[in-house]
């Protein structure tokens, strides 16, 4: 499923990320790259095959290539004429300038450790670039065209391998499972069409919590398909095959089985020699179990979020391999699970040049016949996670600011990626991430922006002073925001990139960045930025924490790149910033209240300062402010302050899905657990009113992880 701008919110993606990371070791711990494993299918006895390590690199080439291969043509290249003509040529070096800052300042205002991103614009202009650290341990620089693992970005990969095979001869889109995969009669009938198109009614086997208890046991042991499947096999269809649109990862584990039974080959094996070759791919595998590429970045997670939101016990944080955290609560995901866990639904590794290029060849027709391209474009109404989508085979079609756009994102453990094509625009990106959580919205919206108005002036990186963030009071907020100001009452306010860190002495509270948003709030008083941002839940029990910022515009005008901004006690509302802990409903998994557990403590000064020159503050300006505000933990001390503004410590949901209110009885703020809010009430307006959080954090938490 594609991360829409402003869509699926945190929890969604957490349920959806977090359990899909594979990783992979050799039995002795020395890294190998395996290409031509076959499983034993479903139905044969005993057990799957094990794998044969190879001396061979991930981009080895194809040993027996399809008569059928396409032309040689890149996709990109001016005429498509069956000759391999000259790459694309450089963008322009401002816009060039531009792109490579703008990855750069998504990682100082994200928090996050690398990224990648590959444009390329009218004119068969291409721009790529990394920023960050491969490898956060030890600070190794990210290399020119470092690759990640993808997630769901596979599931197009697959789609057009399999239409493929089909101009082939070799598969029919309404060929049947039972044809080519015996042993699962209540899917005999389902069909290869709804396979792709997630319209075959079967569960998904990544969350069968049962698995992950399996593969937490032995994260390093391959998982045959057949096992896989074995967690589903035995449970109801969710529904009539072809009748809905349920995304279920187990389609497309199906879909790898049907290609290896129909061609006798590893599905591995056909992705290079079909699609990788042909298209002139430079890094491209399906990953079976080795890890020793030299260009794979190394992706990170807090693995909170994901066992709040599967419902997973959070003492199972406990099994895994304490050489595996980067600290206490950073994941590094590079080689946590065997990648025969994702296989064929998110096994790939590939880079952003190399998708950009495939994403662009499959929906301009440069590698699929017309027939085949008519086939996958199908979209018929669909949802997932919640959301309503666009779902052909293996594709989304979605809207964007420059007009109609197709691709496919991928979440993966510790690992994001995107991929647009917007043809109205002749414009094609692709951007990967080694973190997770991470913030697609304002950073893809920045692309658009960037190809549709290109720069006139020299990038200028934003970063904080010099030690602005070192020391400081051991209760704190420090904020780091970035994004276009937002009109009050926008409909679809553009997100920011933001990363909030609460600090509890010596505990660190991430509030990673998702629904983040900067906002004008004027009212007949005042007008205001408002800054917020979700992150994970504090401890059990909780479903997830916010931090919210309101600084008051007359200190965001004040504020320029050569000084910091000091407010005092005499302007306690100055800059209002709470910190917020969310509960859920014990039998819905739906929010149910949230508490204020943290508030400015007047008696310190908080230090502001911004990449602006000063002056008056207007809508669409794009905002870059860093912030460390003292805050008091203290409940007597939190009512205090929240008093003069009549907001209430703890709000209750009197009845669903939008009606919340002060609780109808005193409730805990120190319980085994407490999450966070969602509104931030203007401090000028008395009383306040609440509003409610967003929907995706009502939703109940049981979905899948890689998509």
């Amino acid at each position: 499923m594609r991360m829409r701008t402003n869509g699926v919110g945190w929890v969604l993606a957490a349920a959806a990320l977090a359990w899909a990371g594979p990783g992979c070791m050799s039995s002795n711990g020395s890294p190998t790259i395996v290409t031509d494993v076959l499983w034993d299918l479903p139905g044969d006895p005993g057990t799957a095959d094990v794998p044969v390590p190879q001396d061979v690199p991930s981009e080895a080439g194809p040993v027996d290539a399809p008569p059928d291969a396409p032309p040689a043509d890149l996709p990109g290249d001016v005429p498509t004429d069956g000759t391999d003509d000259p790459g694309p040529v450089p963008v322009d070096p401002l816009l060039a300038q531009h792109f490579q800052s703008l990855l750069d300042e998504y990682l100082q205002f994200s928090g996050e450790y690398n990224a990648a991103l590959t444009v390329q614009v009218p004119g068969a202009k291409r721009w790529s670039g990394v920023s960050g650290v491969k490898v956060l341990q030890t600070g190794e620089a990210m290399p020119e065209g470092a690759a990640f693992r993808v997630g769901s970005s596979t599931k197009p990969v697959m789609a057009a391998l399999t239409l493929l095979l089909v101009e082939a001869g070799t598969l029919g889109l309404d060929d049947t499972v039972g044809k080519w995969v015996k042993g699962y009669d209540a899917w005999k009938g389902i069909t290869l069409r709804q396979l792709l198109g997630m319209r075959s009614g079967i569960q998904d086997y990544l969350v069968d919590q049962s698995m992950w208890l399996d593969i937490l046991s032995s994260p390093q042991t391959p998982m045959a398909p057949d096992r896989l499947l074995s967690y589903v096999s035995q449970l109801p269809l969710e529904f009539e095959p072809g009748s809905q649109c349920l995304y279920s990862n187990t389609n497309y584990i199906l879909v790898g089985l049907i290609i290896e039974a129909a061609t006798g080959r590893p599905v591995a094996d056909q992705i290079r020699d079909r699609i990788v070759t042909p298209l002139g791919l430079a890094h491209t595998y399906l990953d079976m179990g080795g890890a020793n590429d030299p260009l794979l970045a190394h992706g990170y997670m807090d693995p909170r979020p994901a066992f709040a939101a599967l419902g997973v016990p959070p003492d199972l944080v406990g099994v895994i391999p304490s050489d595996m955290f980067v600290s206490d609560h950073l994941l590094d995901c590079a080689n946590l699970f065997h990648p025969s866990v994702a296989w064929t639904a998110g096994g790939l590794v590939t880079t952003t040049d190399d998708m950009a290029r495939f994403l662009r060849a499959v929906v301009r027709g440069d590698l699929l016949s017309q027939a085949s391209l008519d086939a996958m474009m199908q979209f018929p109404p669909c949802t997932i996670l919640g959301q309503p989508e666009d779902y052909g085979l293996g594709m989304t079609r979605f809207t964007t600011p420059a007009g109609e756009g197709f691709g496919h994102g991928g979440l993966i453990y510790g690992y994001s990626a995107n991929s647009v094509d917007v043809p109205a625009a002749d414009l094609t990106f692709s951007h990967m991430n080694g973190a997770y959580p991470t913030q697609f919205g304002a950073f893809e919206s920045e692309v658009y922006r960037l190809q549709a108005q290109p720069p006139t002036e020299p990038a200028v990186t934003c970063h904080p002073p010099t030690g602005f963030f070192a020391g400081g009071q051991p209760d704190r907020l420090e904020f780091r925001v970035r994004g276009l100001v937002n009109a009050t009452g926008a409909a679809s306010p553009s997100a920011a990139v933001a990363n909030l860190s609460a600090w509890n002495g010596e505990t660190r509270y991430p509030l990673y960045g998702t629904f983040t948003s900067a906002t004008l709030k004027k009212d007949a008083y005042t007008t205001r930025v408002e800054v917020g941002s979700f992150g994970p839940p504090r401890a059990a029990g909780m479903l997830a924490g916010q931090g919210l910022v309101s600084i008051d515009s007359s200190v965001v005008q004040r504020l320029n790149a050569e000084t910091e901004t000091v407010i005092d006690s005499s302007q306690p509302y100055a800059v209002f910033s709470v910190v917020m802990d969310y509960w859920a409903d014990a039998s819905t998994g739906s929010a149910n209240r949230f508490c204020i557990v943290a508030v400015p403590d007047t008696r310190q000064p908080s230090r502001l300062t911004a990449c602006r020159s000063g002056g008056a503050l207007v809508e669409g300006e794009m905002l870059k402010v860093f912030g460390t505000v003292p805050m008091t933990w203290d409940a007597a001390a939190i009512d205090a302050y929240l008093a003069p503004l009549k907001i209430a410590t703890c709000t209750c949901l009197l009845a669903a899905p939008d009606q919340w209110g002060a609780c109808p009885q005193p409730v805990s703020r120190a319980s085994s657990a407490e999450p966070f809010a969602s509104v931030f009430p203007d401090p000028a307006t008395a009383p306040i009113r609440v509003v409610a959080p967003p929907a995706a954090l009502r939703l109940q938490p049981r979905l899948p992880p890689v998509f």
